[in-house]
């Protein structure tokens, strides 16, 4: 599968990138360079890939529990 991936912002210390993911689903991930990270941005994209409408959709499904 081809990822459409986009970099929207670049330091030395890291790489923010937008990628499409899950059918078309733009999910924003951090990349740091001198570390073995990769840090996910849990938002809308995010909420909908994982099956909810929306993250306000997901908070209030899962309630406290975030």
């Amino acid at each position: 599968m081809k990822r459409n991936a986009k970099t929207i912002e670049e330091t030395s210390k890291y790489k923010i990138v937008v990628e499409n993911r899950f059918d078309n689903i733009p999910l924003t991930f951090k990349i740091w360079k001198n570390k073995n990270l990769k840090e996910l941005k849990i938002d809308d994209g995010f909420a909908r890939a994982v099956g909810f409408n929306s993250l306000k959709d997901m908070k209030d499904k899962v309630g406290d529990s975030l």
